[in-house]
Order: C-alpha cells, then sequence, then structure tokens
C-alpha cells in the first residue's frame, strides 16, 4: 500500500516534519510518500494563501492521481481537498477535517490551537464548514509565525500556554495542533496536558492507510473535463501537466 503526503505549501523544514512523521509510520507493505507544492507560499495563513496553495496542491495530486491507494492533503485548512476528491483514483484525507473529527471521537469538546493569530478565521471557517462549530470550544493561537522554528523548546511552551487556556477557560477535552509543522510537538505537548493531542499528520495517514485498506471507493462525483465536455485553455508558458491531464 502507498500514500502520498502533500505538504501544499514550499517550506522544506515543514515538508522534512511531514516526512518524518511518514517515515515513522512506514513499515513493509504500508509506504508513506511526502511532496511539497511545486509553487506558492512558504507558510499559509491567509485566504489569499489558501487559494494559491489550494492550486499548487491540485496540481500535485492531479499528477499523482493514479499511482497511489490514498492521498493526504497535509494542511489544516484542507486546500482543494473536494476538488482532489473528483479526480484521485482512491481516498483522499485532509489534516484538518480528520483530527477534528478523531478529536470528537476521543471527547465531547475540542478546540483547535493554531500558530499564528492570522489562521483563526480561517480555522474558524474551516471547522463551521465541517459542521463542527457546536464540537469546537475555541480557535486559539499560540503567537508564533506558521515560518518560526516549530519543533523546538519554544513552540512547545508557546503550545501549552495556549491549550491550557483553552482547556482551562474554553472547557476543552482534545486539542488539535492547527499547522502540519506541529507535529513535533505533539508528544512532549500531550505528557503537559490532561487531555488528548491529536496531530492531523498521523492522524489522516492512519486513516488513509484505513481506508484504503477497506476499499473505499475514490468520490463518484464526475471528474472536470472530458467526462463532462470542457475542454482547457493552458496559460501560456507555465507547466501544469497534472492539470491539463485531468481534461484530456
Amino acid at each position: 500500500m502507498r500514500i502520498l503526503v502533500v505538504n501544499p505549501n514550499t517550506s522544506p523544514s515543514m515538508t522534512a516534519t511531514i516526512e518524518a512523521v511518514g517515515r515513522r509510520l512506514s513499515h513493509p507493505g504500508f509506504e508513506v510518500v511526502t511532496r511539497r507544492a511545486d509553487f506558492g507560499p512558504v507558510g499559509i495563513d491567509t485566504q489569499v494563501d489558501d487559494v494559491v496553495a489550494a492550486f499548487a496542491t491540485l496540481e500535485v495530486i492531479a499528477r499523482e492521481r493514479t499511482a497511489f491507494d490514498a492521498f493526504v492533503i497535509a494542511c489544516y485548512d484542507d486546500p482543494a481537498l473536494e476538488a482532489c476528491r473528483e479526480i484521485a483514483s482512491g481516498p483522499v484525507l485532509g489534516i484538518g477535517e480528520t483530527s477534528m473529527l478523531v478529536a470528537c471521537a476521543l471527547s465531547g469538546k475540542f478546540s483547535v490551537v493554531c500558530c499564528s493569530p492570522e489562521e483563526i478565521p480561517t480555522t474558524e471557517a474551516v471547522v463551521a464548514r465541517y459542521g463542527l462549530a457546536s464540537r469546537c470550544a475555541s480557535v486559539r493561537s499560540a503567537g508564533m509565525s506558521v515560518t518560526d522554528d516549530l519543533t523546538g523548546a519554544v513552540a512547545i511552551e508557546k503550545m501549552e500556554a495556549a491549550a491550557r487556556r483553552a482547556i482551562v477557560e474554553d472547557g476543552a477535552r482534545a486539542v488539535c495542533l492547527g499547522c502540519a509543522g506541529l507535529a513535533a510537538v505533539r508528544s512532549p505537548l500531550e505528557k503537559r496536558l490532561s487531555v488528548p493531542v491529536v496531530d492531523g499528520v498521523e492522524a489522516a495517514i492512519r486513516m488513509a492507510g484505513l481506508l484504503a485498506a477497506m476499499r473505499t471507493p475514490a468520490s463518484a462525483r464526475p471528474v472536470p473535463g472530458s467526462a463532462t465536455g470542457k475542454g482547457f485553455t493552458p496559460l501560456e508558458g507555465a507547466r501544469l501537466p497534472g492539470i491539463q491531464s485531468i481534461y484530456g
């Protein structure tokens, strides 16, 4: 079984963090491959970042849509998730949706702790999009940037402070890490807190493997392009073989 994990941003350090999770979960017969976007923002904080990252994510998954058994989008906003589900040959999971669903299975109320204050409105919109506002105690920020070092002691301290406020002040009974780059702090953070801490990268990879093993079919919705009789006008000079291949 092969799982493709796509980092929608272009950060080498965040890609390395995501890749480390994949290596840890890989074993004979279960291969996790990590790719990052070919273009786009180094970090995803805003709606503009999200739109550009969605385009880049779609391109990567379009190129690889039949080469893997399942796919994971490793950004908490789940950019291009529904679009990728239309074209991929196997299940596609976003770390945002997956982490929140796992948190719901573990607790009555969860909070999402993201990196920067700029991420809060976008993350709240993601929560609402999945119909989970009533289960979400809060969305809080650790006061960092997605381009900071998200793996060290400083990140752990800031995440712990924000998570404790979510637990004490908001009533959270589980904490979701609101960025793929925070995967490395899950274990030390959970040891310091009294509630489960959910890393969406690990959760989505494990869930992707489960769905692929169950032979869950890909989306039955129509594929754009040849399936609907549309054509495609390429951008002069642009190399987007994945997206162009969707349209035949």
